[in-house]
């Protein structure tokens, strides 16, 4: 067994809906790794490591806090080890956390003492960010706030657009900055992955998660007073400035579906039965 001074701990930094199980899939498919999905001292989205390391890894550990299963995880096999952090709960006042986001990455401030840790980001456009969690008119001070504390870290930034243009290449790169085993089968493999968290929990999936290949996607539609929303928000497009996006908002391609009609119309009764937002957040 190779002794943990060799070994690190990746910690895959990453805001919800920014491609992270997308990226995740294609990980849990490189040779020898293993991977927790979304866990994080605050709240885990779905499962204990304990939980999780029987569940898709079929192997036990013993109960106990979150940096003791994690470290348990950690020397209990040889293989790498990479923990996706459940970022969203640690900078997005929710319910979830009483509204009292930490504002800090807490798995690396729970783990940092007790294993050497690698911590990457993986980021996609803010704007795009906000409009797959459903356009929450309360978002993007959190989200500036996430963006802020990953570049204080000075870590390595992998965007989500890059890899969706070409995924050999940036999981290349991703292996050689971790130290994982790269394998280019293991884009395909991702396809048919479930042993993450995220969009293979959702009953409806997202656009991505239908598609049979990995590749770019166009920004969706929206109604011209989310649009205008969006060019107002300065606090987003600084988020995409400190990140190297664009922070012209109708940059992007957009996609031409639904109808311009029938979308107005959809959200005008999504505001009057107050269906929209159904988080402030």
């Amino acid at each position: 067994m190779t002794t943990t001074q060799q070994k690190q701990v990746i910690v895959l930094l990453c805001y919800a809906r920014s491609g992270g199980t997308l990226f995740s899939k294609c990980l849990v498919n490189l040779p020898d790794v293993v991977l927790l999905s979304e866990v994080n001292p605050v709240l885990n989205a779905k499962g204990t490591i304990k939980e999780q390391l029987k569940n898709w890894q079929n192997f036990d550990i013993a109960e106990g806090s979150f940096a003791e299963m994690a470290k348990a995880a950690f020397t209990a096999t040889s293989k790498k080890l990479i923990i996706r952090d459940f970022s969203f709960i640690d900078f997005t006042p929710h319910a979830l956390n009483g509204l009292q986001p930490a504002n800090t990455f807490s798995t690396l401030n729970a783990l940092k003492n007790e294993m050497p840790l690698k911590p990457v980001a993986f980021v996609r456009d803010a704007f795009d960010v906000w409009i797959s969690r459903g356009c929450p008119p309360k978002f993007s001070e959190g989200y500036l706030n996430y963006v802020n504390e990953l570049l204080v870290l000075k870590i390595p930034i992998f965007k989500y657009e890059d890899f969706c243009r070409n995924p050999t290449h940036v999981l290349r790169l991703f292996c050689t900055e971790t130290g994982l085993p790269f394998d280019e089968h293991a884009l395909t493999l991702a396809l048919g992955e479930t042993n993450v968290t995220g969009d293979v929990d959702l009953k409806n999936p997202s656009r991505g998660a239908r598609q049979m290949h990995i590749a770019p996607l166009k920004r969706k539609r929206l109604p011209d007073f989310l649009v205008k929303h969006a060019q107002h928000d300065h606090t987003l497009k600084q988020a995409n400035r400190l990140l190297g996006y664009s922070d012209a908002v109708l940059s992007a391609e957009t996609e031409l579906t639904p109808p311009k009609l029938r979308l107005e119309v959809n959200w005008f009764f999504k505001r009057i039965f107050k269906k929209y937002p159904k988080e402030i957040f």
